[in-house]
């Protein structure tokens, strides 16, 4: 297991800053991919985002938390076109296959 060197004041006022400027940047990162970049949890970037950074920086917290509503707002929508998209996959991967096999094919065509 890997101990992680506590962060305390100025460092760690520079990784909320940093964490809280990609996700500004960055129009389609999320929490989870900012969390995979810095080797945190996401409830870490979480808490940092919600309960730190506003009172580090008040600017940068209120664009964090407009992204952050906004993608509580569509993450339905990107859940929709991911289950869309496995099961049009699976579709063509059927249509695709050709069985060459006789009438106990054990294939799932």
């Amino acid at each position: 297991m890997r101990y992680r060197k506590r962060m305390v004041g100025e460092e760690l006022e520079g990784r909320i800053i940093e964490e809280a400027e990609l996700y500004c940047a960055d129009k389609k990162i999320t929490i989870k991919e900012v969390a995979e970049r810095f080797g945190l949890a996401e409830s870490t970037v979480q808490r940092d985002f919600s309960r730190k950074l506003k009172a580090i920086n008040r600017g940068l917290y209120l664009k964090v938390a407009r992204k952050i509503a906004y993608q509580k707002r569509v993450r339905h929508i990107r859940g929709g076109y991911a289950t869309r998209l496995k099961y049009e996959i699976l579709r063509l991967k059927k249509e695709d296959h050709q069985c060459h096999c006789d009438t106990s094919c054990s294939c799932k065509k």
